[in-house]
Order: structure tokens, then C-alpha cells, then sequence
């Protein structure tokens, strides 16, 4: 808008005399279009750039604004010349109607409605048609062309300049613009894909260092521009891992993320045992859609906004089996929030995992409005799980989600996974938890699916529900509501981002050591069936919560030792514990005199003893492990 006023202004302002409008309309079109190309070897440094900025700028709330100012200025500038050129463009042609017409008011007027009518044009064909079919390089480099190509047919139309002046000029736009095409060279898709929001620790070195550095370390599998996004499929060779990237986000892979992704599709179908149909909001891999297919439903509808999502998900069909090749499964691709508002239908379950909403135009994925339309497409006693996360965020953003949650749904409940993740759960309806069936939805293909992830049966998966509906509002309190009207997500998360905070929240008031302990539904479970924790349920929800949720760990590993003295299995956990708290007495005391222990008690006594500084010791444990 900058742009376009300044050019506006340079018409009416310097006014050259003696120069045809016609003829500056031309120099105009060129000088938009030659702009853009004179820029092209920028375009793909400006994720370095952001990367480098964000990497020498303070992690401060200072710092953030800084460089949010930056990004803006920066921006602001390299499109500057082009935006200027086409400002002007417009009073130029007004200029030259008015003058061939006779009349102000309908040269003015031609000109306005043809302008109007190129925005309706240009929003439609290229957003929808030729982004898709060129991507954002295409589109550019023919939108170039296309003003170079106007320029030079305004220019050789003005009979008042000299012919060899107009040759001259179709001659060299000529050459820059075949220049362009013919040694411009390709965006490097690496960099694109990469974006600006992790760190690789090599922030240092020049940009061609850089490329070069990340070229050793991963490659582009796929890359698609569509309406919504580009897209990206980028893969580590060393480690095998691959990442859906969207606008240089990871927002799926087959590595950290695995255990969220399946857990999101199997949740629900325990907690609501009767669901036949379901809706997931976001099919990034594909993978939590193939993990709800393995449950016995007839019908599960997938919103996906970006068509280039659902043909990436392809690149994981190896880990998600496929869903889309499933007959009951829906694509339907747009947004969500406009599908859910046209449905007619109602769901059991609906599942939403969006992005992260520090990515522009989230935020509305995570209103109180968007939670009571989902509420309002659920059947009675239906169920919600919308993810989120409580990394690179803060308190406050955490706060807002459970508020706008909880002023939606009834029996609101937080579940905790493996990973820096969180559901919030929530029911159309206050209906009581059914154990029985829930249990027998536990057999065939559906328990084998938890059981891979590290669950082996129903306590375990009960286990990761860490506060219910008392514990959630306690958390909310004093949240903001996020809303339609007041976007307060869409503002606070980016700065959570990038002061890469960790939200705190969530531990200051899980219910698994509080008074209200007793009614998490793992230990209503227990109660139901009437018989505690086997050793094997104490193992898999040890092993499962590695190094998260410590002081709840302890407290299970101590009940576990009070419950099974005689065993090894609580006492090694207990030193596990000191040790990765530094206390390797304490983890000696803890593992006692085993009698034939196993090479995991010998290899966490070989490193409580080195802990002390007895290398003896921890030599004598080694060699018996």
C-alpha cells in the first residue's frame, strides 16, 4: 500500500513536462516488471536473512519486536519499486483516457472499472489457477513478463518517439527479460523448505557456507505451491527422517512426531467406545487418518485447506497405510471451520490438529467460536481432541487455549503424550466413562496400533490424561478468551515463539499428586476392575513418560516399590531417577543388593558409580553388565 501511494503521489507531485502519459504509463509497466527481475537472487535469501536476524537479535520481548520490525522493514523495502511503478501506473493510464476520450470524469471512470475488473480477474486466476500450475516462482517470473511485455507495446504505440529510441528499448527489456529466463536460474527448494524457524547451529557462516552445510545434511523430496502454502517434503538421508514442511514448518514427520500423530487417532475411539463416524480437521501425513482407519468405523471425513498437503501425505503412505486409498475415508479439501459451518451431518468424534498458531491465520482454529461449531456437529455424548503444544510458547497462550476449550464443552480433561505435546479433550454432554467397552474396543488391530506406540492396554493409555475438568479451569483461570473478535493467539504465540519459552502450565496443576488424583479415569479404571497396576502397566507408563512429568514418575516408581518390594523393576526406575537428577548415591541406595540383576541394573550402577568419582566401582559393574 506504501508502494502504491508513493507512485500515486510521484505522478501528481512531479508532473514531467512535455512527456507523454502514455509514454510514462510504459515506463511504468517496465519498471515494475525489470524491478522484480533486478530483486530475483534475494527472494530465495530471505529465509537466511529472517534465520540470521533472528539468530543475532536478543530472545527478548524487545528483542521480538525488534525483529518483527525488521522483518517488515525489510520487506517493505524490497517491494517498494515495484509497488511504486504500478502506483503510478494507474493515474497514468486515467491520464491518458481522459486525454484520448475528451472527458475526465469517463477516462477516469474506463480506467477504474477496468482496474477493478483486472483485481477480480487477477485474485481469481491467480491465486486459484496459476499459482498452483507455476508456483510462487512461475507466477512471478510471468507477471513480470506480462507488465515488460505491456511496457513494449504502449512504448512501440507512441508515434511521438523516435523508432530507433523505441528499438533500443524493446531491445534491452528484451534481453534482460530473455536474460531472465535463460540464466535467471531456479529458487533454491532447500532454503525454501528449511525456513526460519529452527536453529541448525550454524547461524555463523555466509550464505553460500550455509546452503552449502545444509545441502550435506538434507534434500528436498517434493515441493508444491498452492493458494494456501508451499510445501515441502524434506528428508535427513543420515537418520531417514522426513518432515512435512509448511512455509519452511515442520508440521508432520516420521520421527518425534509419530507418537502424537497416532495417538490423535486412537483417543477418541477409546474414550467414546460406540463412535462410527469421525472428522478430522487437518491431514498433514496422513498418519493419524491411516491410525483412525485401523478402528472399526464407517466413515471418516478429512479437512485438508491445501491440495499440496494431500498429495505430499503420499511420502508417507509407508507409515500411514495409505488412508486416502481407504473407501471410507472423505477428502474433502478447504477450510474447516467453512465445512463445519455448511455440514448438515453430526459426528462421535472429531479430531482438529492444525499448525502451530503462530502461523498466520491459525489462531481461528483455536477460537471459542470454532469450538462451539465443532460442539454443535457432535452427537450426544460425541467427543473433541484438539491438539496443542507447549513448546516455543508461554503460559498465557497455554491459558488462553483451556479457557476458550472449557467455555465450550462439558467434562473438559487434559492428556499428556510422550513428547512436548497436549490434547484437551471435551464431550457434548457430562455422560460417565463405559469401562467395559472401552476394553472391548481394546482387541484385534486396535490394541496391536496402542501396543506399538508403547501402550499396552488401557491403564497405560489412561495414564496420560494428567488433569480433569476442575484441574483444566484451575488452569484456565485468568485466561484470555481467545475469540473471533479479539485474536489474542494469533498475536501472543508468535512472540512465544520466538523467546522459545516452554509453557509451565500444565505441570503446576496436573491432578496426578493432587487432591483430585482420584478422579482421573486411570484410577477410576483400577477402581472399576477392581485390581491395581500389573508390573507390566508400572513399566510401559514408566518407559512411555521418559524424562517428562518427573515428579509424577516418582511418585508412581515409589508406589510401585511399596506395592512389589521384592522386585527389581521399581528399584531400577527409583535409580534411574536419582541418576538423571545427579544423585548416584541415592540410585545406589535405591537398586540395594540385587540378587542376579539384569544388565539394565548393572549398567545404571556402572553409571551411579562413576557419578562418584569410583571408577572402580563402576568398572566392576560394567564388566558384570
Amino acid at each position: 500500500v506504501g508502494g502504491m501511494g508513493l507512485g500515486s503521489w510521484a505522478v501528481a507531485a512531479l508532473r514531467p513536462a512535455g512527456v507523454p502519459a502514455a509514454r510514462l504509463y510504459a515506463w511504468a509497466q517496465l519498471g515494475a516488471g525489470l524491478s522484480v527481475l533486478a530483486a530475483w537472487p534475494l527472494y530465495e535469501r530471505l529465509p537466511w536473512l529472517f534465520y540470521r536476524m533472528s539468530a543475532v537479535i536478543p530472545k527478548t520481548v524487545e528483542g521480538y519486536h525488534c525483529f518483527e520490525a525488521a522483518k517488515l522493514a525489510f520487506c517493505f523495502l524490497l517491494t517498494l519499486l515495484p509497488t511504486a511503478f504500478l502506483g503510478a501506473a494507474f493515474p497514468l493510464a486515467s491520464r491518458t483516457a481522459a486525454a484520448r476520450l475528451g472527458k475526465i470524469g469517463a477516462g477516469v471512470g474506463a480506467v477504474g472499472a477496468l482496474a477493478a475488473l483486472g483485481n477480480v480477474l487477477g485474485a481469481l486466476t491467480a491465486g486459484l489457477t496459476f499459482l498452483p500450475a507455476f508456483g510462487v516462482q512461475g507466477l512471478l517470473s510471468w507477471g513480470a513478463a506480462t507488465n515488460i511485455a505491456l511496457g513494449l507495446a504502449v512504448a512501440s504505440a507512441d508515434a511521438s518517439w523516435p523508432r530507433a529510441r523505441r528499438a533500443l528499448l524493446a531491445g534491452l527489456a528484451g534481453l534482460a527479460l530473455l536474460s531472465h529466463f535463460l540464466w535467471g536460474g531456479s529458487w533454491d527448494r532447500l532454503l525454501l523448505a528449511v525456513g526460519t524457524h529452527r536453529f541448525d547451529g550454524i547461524v555463523e557462516l555466509d550464505f553460500h557456507t550455509y546452503l552449502e552445510a545444509l545441502r550435506l545434511k538434507r534434500r528436498v523430496l517434493f515441493q508444491r505451491d498452492d493458494a494456501e502454502a508451499s510445501v515441502s517434503i524434506m528428508e535427513i538421508p543420515d537418520d531417514g527422517i522426513r518432515a512435512l514442511m509448511i512455509i519452511g514448518k515442520a508440521d508432520a514427520s516420521n520421527g518425534v512426531d509419530m507418537g502424537t500423530q497416532r495417538l490423535l487417532g486412537q483417543l477418541p475411539f477409546v474414550l467414546n467406545p460406540a463412535a462410527k463416524r469421525a472428522l478430522l480437521i487437518g491431514l498433514g501425513s496422513g498418519v493419524t487418518a491411516g491410525t483412525t482407519l485401523g478402528w472399526p468405523l464407517e466413515r471418516l471425513d478429512v479437512v485438508e485447506i491445501s491440495p499440496a498437503v494431500a498429495e505430499a501425505s503420499a511420502f508417507f503412505n509407508g507409515y500411514s497405510g495409505m488412508p486416502l486409498a481407504d473407501p471410507r475415508l472423505s477428502l474433502h479439501l478447504g477450510d474447516g471451520r467453512a465445512f463445519l459451518r455448511r455440514a448438515t451431518q453430526r459426528w462421535d468424534a472429531i479430531v482438529s490438529e492444525p499448525s502451530n498458531p503462530w502461523i498466520a491465520g491459525i489462531g481461528n482454529l483455536f477460537t471459542v467460536e470454532y469450538f462451539r461449531l465443532a460442539r454443535s456437529r457432535l452427537v450426544p455424548g460425541g467427543v473433541m481432541v484438539q491438539w496443542f503444544h507447549l513448546y516455543e510458547t508461554d503460559d498465557d497462550a497455554v491459558r488462553s487455549v483451556l479457557r476458550s476449550f472449557t467455555e465450550a464443552f462439558d467434562r473438559v480433561s487434559v492428556w499428556r503424550t510422550n513428547g512436548a505435546d497436549a490434547f484437551v479433550v471435551g464431550f457434548n454432554g457430562n455422560g460417565e466413562p463405559d469401562f467395559a467397552a472401552m476394553e472391548a474396543r481394546l482387541t484385534g488391530k486396535p490394541a496391536e496400533l496402542l501396543r506399538s506406540g508403547g501402550l499396552p492396554g488401557l491403564a497405560p493409555l489412561l495414564a496420560l490424561q494428567t488433569a480433569v475438568h476442575a484441574g483444566v479451569s484451575a488452569a484456565a483461570a485468568g485466561g484470555r478468551l481467545n475469540s473471533d473478535r479479539r485474536t489474542y493467539l494469533e498475536y501472543a504465540a508468535p512472540r512465544g515463539r520466538y523467546l522459545r519459552t516452554n509453557a509451565d502450565t500444565l505441570r503446576q496443576v496436573e491432578d496426578d499428586l493432587g487432591p483430585r488424583r482420584a478422579d482421573l479415569l486411570m484410577r477410576r479404571y483400577l477402581a472399576w476392575r477392581g485390581k491395581p497396576l500389573s508390573d507390566g502397566d508400572y513399566e510401559a507408563i514408566l518407559a512411555y513418560h521418559a524424562r517428562r512429568r518427573e515428579a509424577w514418575r516418582l511418585a508412581l516408581a515409589q508406589d510401585w516399590r511399596r506395592a512389589r518390594p521384592d522386585i527389581e523393576g521399581p528399584r531400577l526406575w527409583l535409580a534411574r531417577f536419582a541418576v538423571e537428577d545427579g544423585k548416584p548415591a541415592e540410585a545406589l541406595a535405591a537398586l540395594g543388593k540385587l540378587i542376579n540383576p539384569s544388565v539394565d541394573a548393572l549398567g545404571v550402577a556402572a553409571d551411579a558409580w562413576h557419578e562418584t568419582g569410583d571408577t572402580a566401582g563402576a568398572r566392576k559393574a560394567a564388566t558384570a553388565a
